[in-house]
Order: C-alpha cells, then structure tokens, then sequence
C-alpha cells in the first residue's frame, strides 16, 4: 500500500482539526529528541531538528531522515524496499509555505498539494499524527535544503 502511494507521486489527505500549534509533551535532552511523537509535534517546536525515520512491516520497509526548520519547513528523504520490489527506490516531499510537494526517483514529475495550518498531511509515507519512534538532533541546515527541485514537474493533487 505504501508503495502504490508513493509510487503515484504521493497523497494528501485532510482529516480536519488537530493542527501544529497542538504540541505533545516531548523530552529534550542535551538537544536530542529520542521516542514515540507525532510528526506534527517536533514540527510544533519551532527549532530545526534533523530526525532518523524507520517504519518497516512484514512486506515493506521505509528508512530515511526528516528535517525541520522553522516557520513549518520539513523536507522528507527515504528509501523504500518491498517485497515485491526488492530493488529500493527513493521518495521526497517537502512542506513549506502552506503546501506539499511529493515525489519519487522513479518519475520526473510530482504532485504539489495544500497543507494548511490545522490540517492532518499525508507525506506518502507518513502522516503529521502518526506516531512513530524518531531519533531527532538539532542541526543547522543548509541552503536549498527546503527548495522544490527545479527538474521535477509538479501537478495539483485533486
């Protein structure tokens, strides 16, 4: 499932209330975040982390770093393997400016959605209230890093 996702550029999915001003309790320790969160929560910081991602079941496996920035800035970059893909392919997004852009190494084109403030955000892999383990530190990122890559062309989700 997560592959057809991905595969097709990406979805966004609006599920309504609950949005990044709505911050769990997380543990910084010596500028590290370490355990089970929301995305929506560490984005709700306002600090720029950098955040190893895994999330892996009985047919799928997706590895990767999320970054975050602040003013809502996050760029996500995976591997995906399966097994019934067992060569892995790449998949990116990149949230900023009210909207999302998602694509994938297998195409040259993406799909650019909105992602307002209040809203739950589907990455393709992910969504901002899905909790997953993270281990995340703060970093300082470097220029261009939350850019839309100018050699994909991006569709409206519909």
């Amino acid at each position: 499932l997560i592959i057809a996702v991905v595969a097709i550029g990406g979805y966004l999915l609006i599920k309504g209330p609950g949005g990044l001003n709505e911050a769990a309790v997380l543990s910084i320790q010596d500028g590290k975040i370490t355990g089970e969160y929301a995305l929506k929560d560490i984005i709700a910081i306002d600090e720029s982390f950098k955040c190893d991602f895994l999330k892996e079941d009985e047919d799928s496996k997706v590895e990767g770093i999320i970054s975050i920035a602040p003013g809502s800035k996050v760029r996500g970059d995976f591997s995906i393997s399966s097994s019934a893909n067992p060569e892995p392919f790449e998949t990116h997004f990149i949230m900023r400016g009210g909207f999302i852009y998602t694509w994938t190494s297998l195409l040259d084109v993406g799909v650019i959605a909105s992602a307002a403030p209040g809203s739950s955000v589907n990455t393709g892999v992910t969504t901002l209230d899905e909790e997953i383990f993270y281990t995340c530190e703060r970093f300082i990122p470097t220029p261009g890093l939350f850019e839309v890559p100018a050699d994909i062309t991006f569709t409206n989700a519909k």
